[in-house]
């Protein structure tokens, strides 16, 4: 919970955004934030016109404001926002959404900890999520009211530490805080504001830039150092690690980046070399409750050209330009013995069918309040006919040769059979076979297992568009859902999660390819396509709840039957009058 002391009661709690993309909440979590927004904006008003002639008001405020970075930035924070869209109320206030002030919770944190890992803060960030501004605003707090506060902030170009451009951090800084009232800030004899360097004689603190390069910070002293886009940084390891002992505080914020290889992925995902294990607080797109689906897909066709772009910046995804492995992410996941069967959850079955093939059964749980996507188990055989696999799916193993995987899974089965899950599948297990006109789907059936028929919208079958027909749109669908993926310790589980990692692209000529890559068909493809089947189906409950129903046309007469001349007589004759 997200609270902002020194605020009223009514608003010192912010309203929670999404807890994940799917959340069933969202709209209603998005609408209070909104309307909590507005609320600050007028509290904002008040004490502006509160402090303008009042001295006491004034020291009130300031007491507020050093108790508090998020009280600061919620009442006196302003944002630079040239885009029209969302620059209406001209320079706009910088009011928090609850991951926001998450951030500035953390950073507080680090700065109390005592000598370890948890002192450094790492931030994955989507873009648009104003994390960088957060810890600019930051800055400005600690150089007004904390004690001996010398922040260092660090960009990969000079041009981004310290320029004219809004781009660069110290564009930011001063941005906040030549907005702030004359009466808050130190008079101008008072402090010195040089290129890469804002001092306050009034307390000794400073803000300075600086630029990664291999001997940066060489010599450096600080509280805090913001290392912006880290990520980035052609010597942001080095760099990272030469700051150890000049700042009590290390922040590394930063969209996903391999450019220059994968320290900061490695950072905050746990597995750097060094065994450092920082403070992680990640933010996704939907923390911000200004950013919905429609803004989602909006951003997604403005970087159609530039699908790997888009998969780095808005989706958090390091892994999407990689060349042999198809879902390479897959090496940042294990299995957890955390992930257990809980039958009140929704549980699935994705199906990808095949008799003479390998068919693959992959069984899931999704926990609507969390997001977690857990993949329990799984079963895969080959030549065995559909109501072997009914059998396997209800725990009734009699009548066949089973293997020891069905009855190891028997027990399971029962419970989730008995609990009525969805199953889902690709729509090729409804194709009919000549001499039986059976589907495997169809075989299925008597074993009350109905195999979820996607459909879009207008009625359409879902498996015909082009989302889950083209091997693309089952990617993009399926990476949708990587970040919600657990895998519990169990053979099936650890499978599927190896059939990821191994599933490849085909090896082909690149000079001459034109079409888009596909992966080998291999032992991989099965597990791994049941899961993508799984993937489309969330995606098109998504797009369904997203799309508006057209209004039905109104009839017309033209379009109607008319009854002949002597139908419509021997009605007249005989008082029907509708026709």
């Amino acid at each position: 919970m997200a609270v902002i002391p020194g605020l009223p009661t009514s608003l010192e709690t912010v309203p929670p955004g999404p807890a994940y993309r799917d959340d069933p909440t969202a709209d209603r979590r998005r609408a209070d934030w909104r309307a909590w927004r507005e609320q600050m904006i007028a509290y904002r008003e008040q004490r502006r016109a509160a402090c303008e002639y009042s001295d006491l008001q004034r020291t009130i405020e300031r007491e507020l404001c050093a108790r508090s970075r998020a009280y600061f930035m919620a009442v006196w924070g302003t944002l630079h926002e040239p885009r029209r869209r969302k620059s209406a109320l001209g320079d706009p206030p910088f009011v928090p959404f609850a991951r926001q002030v998450d951030l500035l919770d953390q950073l507080e944190e680090a700065l109390r900890a005592e000598e370890g890992d948890d002192q450094d803060l790492v931030v994955s960030k989507c873009r648009d999520v104003g994390a960088t501004w957060v810890f600019a605003t930051a800055a400005v707090h600690d150089w007004l009211f904390a004690e001996a506060s010398i922040v260092g902030c660090i960009s990969y170009k000079q041009d981004y530490a310290d320029s004219a451009d809004m781009k660069s951090i110290m564009a930011k800084v001063r941005y906040c805080l030549y907005r702030l009232p004359d009466w808050m800030r130190p008079p101008k004899t008072k402090m010195r504001d040089k290129t890469n360097l804002i001092k306050n004689y009034l307390n000794g603190n400073e803000i300075f830039a600086d630029s990664t390069t291999a001997d940066a910070m060489v010599g450096a002293r600080g509280s805090w150092a913001l290392f912006d886009e880290l990520a980035k940084h052609e010597h942001g390891k080095s760099a990272w690690g030469g700051t150890a002992s000049a700042f009590d505080t290390r922040v590394g914020v930063s969209t996903e980046d391999f450019t220059h290889g994968s320290f900061f992925y490695d950072l905050h995902t746990g597995r750097n070399e060094d065994g450092h294990t920082p403070r992680v607080c990640p933010i996704d797109w939907w923390d911000n409750p200004m950013n919905d689906e429609t803004w989602y897909q909006r951003q997604k066709k403005r970087f159609a050209g530039d699908p790997h772009r888009f998969a780095l910046e808005i989706e958090r995804n390091p892994f999407t330009n990689t060349e042999s492995f198809v879902y390479p992410e897959a090496r940042s996941l294990s299995v957890s013995p955390a992930v257990r069967f809980d039958p009140n959850l929704p549980q699935y079955t994705a199906i990808d069918p095949g008799v003479r093939d390998d068919c693959a059964l992959i069984f899931l749980q999704e926990n609507p309040l969390t997001g977690d996507i857990d993949v329990l188990d799984a079963y895969i055989n080959n030549g065995k006919p559909a109501d072997y696999y009914g059998k396997v799916l209800t725990g009734d193993l009699t009548g066949y040769e089973f293997d020891d995987h069905a009855y190891r899974l028997r027990s399971l089965m029962q419970q989730r059979y008995a609990a009525k899950g969805v199953y889902i599948g690709d729509v090729a297990g409804w194709n009919q076979e000549a001499a039986t006109m059976d589907s495997f789907y169809s075989r299925l059936e008597p074993y009350k297992i109905f195999v979820r028929r996607d459909r879009m919208h207008d009625g359409e079958i879902a498996q015909s568009q082009r989302i889950a027909k083209s091997f693309r749109g089952r990617r993009e669908a399926m990476r949708e859902i990587f970040p919600r993926l657990r895998f519990a310790n169990t053979p099936g589980a650890s499978l599927v999660l190896e059939a990821f990692r191994q599933n490849r692209y085909r090896d082909t000529d690149r000079a001459v390819q034109a079409e888009e890559r596909k992966p080998l068909h291999d032992w991989t493809s099965h597990p791994v396509s049941a899961m993508e089947y799984f993937a489309v189906n969330k995606r098109l409950e998504r797009l369904i709840l997203h799309t508006a129903l057209q209004r039905p046309p109104k009839a017309s007469r033209i379009k109607q039957e008319r009854w002949p001349d002597s139908a419509r007589r021997y009605a007249r004759m005989n008082g029907i009058t509708t026709w």
